[in-house]
């Protein structure tokens, strides 16, 4: 009955649950990203937590020391997967998994954050934000501090209330430990600690008044038996009454004892803040200790803020140059060497970094989705088409958000001690983006609190504005900001211009995707010409149209087209075109290295969205002059005069074939098995039986036999899978974190 009785009062919450959990995995299904693919943050906290995960020792091997505790998540993840005998992808979609359920938790979460400070209206609105917003549903597909860091964070804040609304320690200290591993996931938290002072102190100004209110209050949740607080704005409204009874009645706090009283709550925050700040020491300052201990500096969470603002005011133009010149240090000398860069910079020109302030503040207030979708030269791998229906929608949910949050920061009703340290966050979270770089990543902790006291405003319909008629310089400021921040948002970009172009380009897109998939290739290149006409800047329309160009036996117009260093897809393409023209030079040039920074698994990307030439035999390896026929194996190797793959415990080699198969063709496989393997290798011939081979350590052909049943085909798919070895794991000296198996040379047809 009580189960039934919470589902009844919340169900509203639960539906948005649920519809959260189902978004985030949708997404999942449709996001082609790897982290095992990529050269950015995300593969630099994938190749730490697999070392960590494999070996037990974290190394800072990147030309940065980071924040730990999300890669420290991460591994625990991927060892789990580890164990289960399965491979590192594996691991991944654990972390995903466990990620979509932080962004589910998150909605309660946020419901009972929105509650607590506003009304039950105002959380269901909050929760509904936290579930929809596109943002939030992409993020357990990345492997970013995010998803983490903007639970903590919301969980801290929501402890912190707590511990108002109970007074007992363990709330505060709760609200500590969780700061502090926010801040081991991003360090700016760390330093907003400071934030909680200026909060305990205006609590303890308060009157007692204040205080029973919210206990009865409290008192009236417990005996509803709802499981989730809830304190609506009128409880605020009757707080303010017994301000105004206490000084009446002598109780309240004359302008000639504001300095003592003053003191006074002071005095009474200092053993608050004592315990908040020593849980949170307790979190970090052991990561501190390892720095010293490792380095001999102090560095206490990361070097990013150093490095980066260093970066950041030398400006972009040698960026790469000024990372490789920093990985050329030690790197303990690393944050000292750009600290001291930073230093010259400012005895120069002191107000440096407030140069592009204005042009980074205009940057802030933009429609994402739309930037991505149509402004921005590429998706660079996101499935930004599939998710237009929600993305277009959550950039009108960021917009009401952003607005009313406005409104609900500014407003007098939302008036109260933690109005100030929320204050605080936004001032500091938008002062570190505006010296340093924007990242929409960066800004979201920025639009969950505007959301936040946007939830506030919606709740309250059009009621707000009777609460600005007797305050009229709050009226002003209120207006002002918001007809402020619209007259920015306008001028940014002209938006009906560009959502008009790119409508036009991708009507023209989906029906050259239509043609192209009927081989009608005459009118898939006319479509693709005419989506590059209404967005000539959008590279990712030329590769459809190099597709199309090189199936109708113009490889040359279809090479012509491309410009392979706008986007990884374009490279590859590029370099798969160049090497069916026999100019194996430039196509080694563009694929020798796009495997380890696409972001994605190329391998598999192009066996199934580009098609090759047909050939009978094919040499794994020679830098990556393979791809568009395999998938499932490391890079490129050579061993003697023999190039090669490790196959990856499961992989397939797919030849389309000039003539087709008959019965008494053979399939020879040059393989070999040189590392220690707990079972045999499986081989399955276009879906077949499976065939066991034991490969020998040495390089040997093996010759299998063509079932007659696949006499008449016109394309020989080979599916290996074999037990991996890990040698990070096995052996003690090496520094190999990938999970192989057999090394494969060669396939060729016999007929």
């Amino acid at each position: 009955m009580k189960v039934f009785n919470i589902v009844r009062r919340h169900w509203i919450l639960i539906a948005l649950m649920l519809i959260a959990l189902a978004l985030r995995v949708w997404y999942l299904t449709i996001n082609p990203l790897w982290p095992q693919f990529s050269n950015a943050d995300d593969g630099d906290y994938f190749q730490r937590a697999l070392r960590f995960a494999v070996t037990g020792r974290y190394v800072d091997d990147g030309w940065l020391i980071r924040p730990p505790f999300h890669v420290w998540i991460f591994a625990a993840w991927l060892k789990l997967g580890l164990e289960f005998g399965q491979s590192a992808s594996f691991g991944v979609r654990l972390i995903q998994g466990f990620q979509t359920l932080l962004g589910v938790a998150l909605v309660p979460l946020g419901y009972a954050l929105a509650a607590r400070l506003f009304n039950r209206r105002a959380g269901l609105i909050f929760a509904a934000f936290c579930a929809l917003w596109f943002p939030f549903v992409e993020l357990p597909a990345t492997l970013f501090s995010e998803p983490i860091y903007l639970f903590l964070f919301t969980l801290h804040l929501w402890l912190l209330l707590r511990f108002d609304d109970t007074r007992r320690p363990r709330n505060l200290a709760f609200s500590g430990l969780v700061l502090g591993m926010a801040a081991l996931t991003r360090s700016p938290a760390l330093y907003a600690l400071v934030f909680a002072v200026p909060w305990l102190v205006l609590k303890n100004l308060e009157p007692r008044t204040k205080n029973l209110t919210k206990e009865q209050g409290n008192n009236r949740t417990k005996n509803s038996g709802s499981i989730l607080p809830s304190s609506p704005i009128a409880d605020e409204a009757e707080a303010r009454r017994g301000v105004g009874q206490g000084r009446q009645g002598g109780e309240g706090l004359a302008s000639s004892r504001l300095f003592p009283a003053l003191l006074s709550a002071l005095r009474r925050s200092i053993v608050p803040f004592a315990v908040l700040a020593a849980c949170t020491l307790a979190i970090v300052l052991p990561w501190t200790a390892r720095n010293w201990i490792v380095y001999q500096r102090f560095v206490a969470i990361d070097t990013l803020g150093p490095i980066n603002l260093w970066l950041d005011l030398e400006g972009t133009e040698l960026r790469t140059q000024k990372i490789e010149q920093l990985r050329q240090l030690p790197q303990a000398d690393r944050q000292a060497f750009a600290t001291e860069k930073v230093r010259e910079i400012l005895s120069v020109e002191p107000l440096r970094p407030l140069r592009n302030v204005w042009p980074t503040f205009r940057h802030v207030w933009k429609a994402q989705y739309v930037e991505d979708l149509w402004v921005k030269s590429s998706f660079f791998t996101r499935p930004l088409r599939e998710a237009a229906p929600l993305g277009l929608a959550s950039d009108l949910f960021w917009l009401i958000a952003a607005f009313a949050g406005l409104i609900g920061l500014l407003h007098p009703a939302t008036d109260r001690a933690f109005k100030v340290l929320i204050g605080l966050w936004l001032v500091y979270s938008f002062a570190t983006v505006l010296v340093f770089h924007v990242e929409p990543r960066y800004l979201l902790p920025i639009w969950l609190l505007l959301a936040l006291y946007g939830s506030w405003t919606l709740s309250s319909g059009i009621g707000w504005i009777a609460g600005l008629r007797r305050q009229p310089w709050r009226a002003a400021l209120v207006y002002g900001a918001v007809l402020a921040i619209a007259a920015l948002f306008v001028t940014y970009r002209d938006y009906p211009s560009i959502i008009a172009r790119g409508l036009q380009r991708d009507w023209h897109m989906r029906s050259g995707d239509q043609a192209y998939a009927r081989a009608d290739y005459p009118t898939a290149e006319r479509e693709y010409r005419a989506a590059l006409d209404a967005d000539p800047q959008f590279v990712d329309s030329e590769i459809p149209l190099a597709l199309a160009l090189a199936a109708q036996g113009r490889s040359a117009d279809a090479r012509s087209v491309l410009s392979p260093g706008d986007s990884r897809r374009s490279g590859i393409v590029s370099g798969l075109l160049s090497r069916d023209a026999g100019d194996e030079e430039q196509a080694r040039t563009l694929l020798s290295t796009v495997e380890q920074r696409a972001g994605e698994d190329a391998q598999r990307w192009t066996l199934d969205h580009v098609p090759v030439r047909p050939r009978a035999a094919l040499v794994l390896g020679q830098d990556a002059l393979d791809l568009g026929y395999i998938a499932g194996f490391a890079g490129s190797e050579q061993a003697g005069d023999l190039s090669y793959r490790w196959l990856l415990g499961a992989g397939e080699i797919v030849l389309p074939l000039t003539t087709p198969l008959v019965a008494g063709d053979s399939i020879g496989l040059t393989i070999a098995a040189p590392l220690p393997l707990s079972g045999q290798l499986q081989v399955r011939i276009n879906g077949g039986p499976a065939i066991m081979l034991r490969p020998d350590p040495q390089w040997r052909e093996y010759r299998l036999a063509i079932p007659p049943a696949l006499a008449g085909q016109t394309e020989l798919r080979l599916s290996l899978s074999a037990p991996t070895y890990l040698p990070m794991r096995e052996e003690e000296e090496s520094d190999d974190p990938r999970s192989l198996s057999v090394m494969v040379h060669r396939v060729v047809v016999y007929q």
